[in-house]
């Protein structure tokens, strides 16, 4: 039999933060770097806990494509 379809789920953490520095700089998810970036006259602090959960969680979620 196949594998259920629970499996083959993944969780994604909150990345808003990073999104919002990436879609600004145009950089790849996957190229950010932690530490604060100046958004639109805005601070804005990536730290590297939260990031590097997040970057794992898309390999994951792209080896299973």
């Amino acid at each position: 039999p196949k594998e259920s379809p629970t499996n083959s789920f993944i969780e994604i953490p909150d990345y808003h933060s990073a999104c919002v520095v990436a879609t600004h700089e145009g950089t790849p998810l996957h190229k950010l770097k932690p530490g604060p970036k100046n958004i639109v006259g805005e601070c804005v602090q990536l730290n590297p806990g939260p990031l590097d959960r997040y970057k794992n969680a898309l390999k994951q979620f792209v080896d299973c494509l």
